[in-house]
């Protein structure tokens, strides 16, 4: 960065502009940004409802105790936010890792227990509610070191969403047998957990603005549904037959969406052109600052006197 003048000599000039901190880079005692609490606390009022009944379902068989789980769960899930995350910062990603984390597992614990055609209701209430807990414990743990912008994070559901919807699409390609819950379940694990995993690891890709993974998975569920209207269409009145042709054309129809929908929204990443962003300076060449006064030091060419005065400084910028 270079100040340049029309002055021979500036002796007082203008401090260049930081680049602007990301919210949750700004230092506590400077603005404390707690812009995930809402969200964190609607989903863990629902959730918190959901893994309280579980648990003690699982836990206890007086019909009592099985019930304060429906009251202590949401408030559990409302209060224990606020108390823990008091005067302290809770950026929307952080919020957001912490919900999928969640999901994540509460998404598993449905699952798992159908590994082994499980039967016992409280195992199969309780599973779900122990991973929801032990999810939003590994996503607090996680957070400090994953440091993912607010479109990564969201974008892991969004791969959590479309890989499970992958392996279900594919084993109907495939002309799979879905009769028994072991197969359904083992898939359904296997590219749900890909799809996330995948996300992660092409993370990258994904520093995006929120808005646009909204757009995405949009784009994914008019992509399957265009796809679905295809396939009636080349199958006709036998299409009921072709249950293959139906997932395929679902199946292409997702991804194209979705590859569309990324390519059309790319324009959408408006944090990325923030003022002051050292991206602009290189792409823009010149920027000016505004005129502002400054001393100027001038030499007489007849008597070689040099003179100080106040002057206005036209051209100050970068280059």
């Amino acid at each position: 960065m270079r100040n340049f003048s029309l002055a021979i000599v500036m002796l007082i000039s203008l401090p260049a502009v930081a680049k602007p901190l990301q919210p949750r880079d700004v230092p506590p005692e400077v603005f404390l940004d707690r812009s995930g609490m809402v969200e964190l606390v609607t989903q863990n009022a629902l959730f918190g409802g959901f893994i309280g009944v579980a648990l003690t379902n699982s836990l206890f068989e007086d019909e009592v105790r099985r019930g304060s789980g429906a009251i202590l769960g949401p408030l559990l899930g409302v209060g224990l936010p606020y108390l823990l995350k008091h005067r302290k910062p809770i950026h929307v990603a952080e919020a957001g890792l912490y919900n999928f984390a969640e999901r994540l597992g509460v998404f598993n614990g449905f699952l798992i227990p159908q590994l082994w055609n499980e039967d016992n209701e409280r195992v199969i209430m309780g599973v779900p509610g122990a991973l929801g807990l032990m999810g939003l414990g590994a996503g607090v743990a996680l957070f400090p070191r994953t440091n993912l912008s607010p479109g990564q994070v969201s974008m892991l559901s969004t791969g959590m969403l479309f890989g499970g919807a992958t392996g279900a699409l594919g084993m109907v390609i495939a002309d799979i047998s879905l009769e028994t819950s072991q197969a359904f379940a083992a898939t359904t694990l296997l590219f749900t957990n890909g799809g996330a995993l995948a996300t992660y690891l092409a993370r990258d890709l994904f520093d995006i603005n929120r808005s646009r993974v909204l757009l995405l998975d949009l784009g994914g569920y008019f992509g399957a549904a265009l796809g679905v209207g295809f396939a009636y269409l080349l199958g006709g009145s036998n299409v009921s037959d072709s249950p293959q042709l139906i997932a395929a054309s679902a199946l292409v129809g997702i991804y194209t969406g979705l590859g569309t929908t990324y390519y059309l929204t790319k324009d959408m990443d408006d944090y990325k052109r923030a003022a002051g962003n050292d991206n602009n300076h290189e792409q823009s060449g010149i920027s000016l600052d505004s005129p502002a006064p400054a001393l100027i030091a001038s030499v007489d060419p007849e008597t070689g006197k040099q003179t100080v005065g106040w002057g206005l400084n036209l051209l100050n910028g970068r280059w």
